[in-house]
This record gives structure tokens, C-alpha cells and sequence, in this order.
């Protein structure tokens, strides 16, 4: 028997350490100091690199790609209410628009555009097409504003190319995932602004040319103060982006090809949102009970 991890087990851990996270999320998030949720969310860093490399390879040992896909844009249509009722109930700021299994969805869709291509006899130059449909996928997750967004895409991605790669793709998924998070929070710094600039034009627009000028001015000030690196960045990169994605990368390396135990194909699927809403429930039951 080959020695190793199997995609099953790598499943589970990435189950467990999601469950962590939401758990941190959830329960001591609103804390005023939450060093339970540092913990807790630390660990959880493990899980969507997990899930991204359980994709990958899903898409390679699928025998139905077009199924798979659209199991993926169900569950993620079916999943958004929950999300959505966990957003509103004050998790705004944990939380990004669109739950993660859009992010899946559109990787998915991304590798089966660029699987098409490499293996079309009709493309003679065929980077010319991949690398505009890898841009596109990754601006499609930004642009709907999904969890994790271009860098949850690139990094399924990092997995698809570097499959059989083990050393460029331990450093490359470190750097995509690393780099990328922090990427990530200074798009959506940009696009707060870029929203701020555009109320502002709504609402000058109504009192004259002169104040419109005056008030809602948007160069590269604005977009070079979203991207400055402070220290907040560098802790958030030292406690978030450095020890989960390790641990995580080196059970993908263990990772001994064999697909394990089966479980029904929706129990993924179903786990992710059933888990999200027992937690959310849980907690504010604990509210309601403690006053």
C-alpha cells in the first residue's frame, strides 16, 4: 500500500480546520481582544489551500467536467442565502459578497477554458490565449466580489499548472496564497474608495460644478494611499499568511495520489453551509440565553 495521504483525508482536515475557523469567526471574533480567534483563525489558513488542492484535482479525475461544474454553481447558489443570513447577522466584515464555492466555480471553469485550449490542434500559439483567460477568471472573482477573490483562483490555478511539480509548487501556492491575501485587502481598500468617490459624484453632482470639482477628485493619491504597506499589513501577514499555508503545503506534499473512502459526492457540499448555520445559530442562542 502506497504510503501517504489520500484526497479523502485531505478533505477532512480541510473540514476540520474550516469548522476552526468559523469557529474563531463566530464565537470570539467580536471580542475586544481576540486571541482565541487568532488561533483559531490561524489554524483555519489550512483549510482553503486544502479545498483549492482537492479541486485541482478533482478537475483532473472527473470523468464529467460539465456535472462537476454545474454541481459547483448549484451549491453555490444554494449556499448564498446561508452566507447572506450570516453576513447580515454582523459578520460583514469576516465575510466577503459571495461565498467561496463561487470562487471554486469560477476556477473550475477557468482550468476547462485552458485545458480546451492546450489541447486544440487548431491554436498554434496557445499562451497567447491562456494568459488572458487565467486575467479573466481572476478579475471575474473581484469583480462579483467572491471569498478569497483573484487570489483564490490563481492559487487553484498554481495547483493546475504545477501539478506535477512538487518543489515550484510548494514555493509558487506559498507565494499566491501569502502575497495574494494581502493583495486582496488592498483591492478591496481601492474599490471602498473608488465607492466613496462615486457617492460623492452623486451627490455633488445636484449642487454645482464648482463643489463637483472640489469634492470628488480620484487619481493616483487615492489609488496609491490603498495600496501603501503599513504594520498592520506585516501582522497580518506574520500571523495569518505564514504557518497555516505551510502546514497546509506540506500535507498536499504527502499527498500519495490514491482518491481513499468515499463519501456521497453532495456531503462536501452540504457540510459547508449545514456547519456555517448550526454555528451562527449556537451563538446566538448562547446570546439570547446569557441576558
Amino acid at each position: 500500500m502506497k504510503k501517504g495521504i489520500s484526497i479523502f483525508a485531505i478533505k477532512i482536515i480541510a473540514s476540520v480546520t474550516m469548522v476552526i475557523d468559523h469557529i474563531g469567526a463566530i464565537f470570539f471574533n467580536p471580542l475586544p481582544d481576540p486571541v482565541q480567534s487568532l488561533i483559531l483563525r490561524g489554524i483555519g489558513r489550512i483549510a482553503f489551500i486544502l479545498y483549492a488542492f482537492c479541486l485541482a484535482e478533482g478537475f483532473y479525475h472527473t470523468h464529467n467536467r460539465k456535472k462537476y461544474a454545474l454541481r459547483l454553481l448549484a451549491a453555490a447558489i444554494l449556499v448564498e442565502p446561508v452566507f447572506n443570513t450570516v453576513c447580515v447577522s454582523g459578520m460583514e466584515k469576516i465575510y466577503q459578497s459571495q461565498n467561496v464555492i463561487f470562487t471554486f466555480f469560477i476556477a473550475f471553469c477557468t482550468m476547462w477554458i485552458v485545458e480546451k485550449i492546450k489541447h486544440s490542434e487548431r491554436i498554434k500559439v496557445k499562451t497567447v490565449l491562456i494568459i488572458p483567460t487565467v486575467i479573466m477568471g481572476m478579475l471575474m472573482a473581484e469583480v462579483i466580489r467572491t471569498e478569497y477573490g483573484c487570489m483564490g483562483v490563481g492559487l487553484v490555478l498554481v495547483f493546475y499548472f504545477l501539478r506535477e511539480k512538487k518543489v515550484a509548487l510548494f514555493i509558487t501556492a506559498f507565494l499566491t496564497y501569502a502575497v495574494g491575501v494581502v493583495i486582496v485587502n488592498h483591492v478591496s481598500e481601492l474599490l471602498r474608495i473608488y465607492r466613496v468617490y462615486l457617492a460623492n459624484v452623486k451627490k455633488y453632482t445636484e449642487m454645482g460644478e464648482e463643489l463637483l470639482l472640489k469634492n470628488t477628485k480620484f487619481g493616483w493619491q487615492q489609488i496609491s494611499s490603498a495600496f501603501e504597506t503599513t504594520s498592520g499589513d506585516i501582522d497580518y501577514f506574520l500571523k495569518k499568511c505564514i504557518v497555516g499555508p505551510i502546514v497546509a503545503l506540506i500535507i498536499i506534499m504527502l499527498y500519495n495520489g490514491k482518491k481513499g473512502r468515499e463519501l456521497p459526492k453532495l456531503a462536501f457540499y452540504i457540510f459547508y453551509p449545514a456547519h456555517l448555520m448550526l454555528l451562527h445559530n449556537i451563538y446566538w442562542l448562547i446570546l439570547v440565553l446569557s441576558k
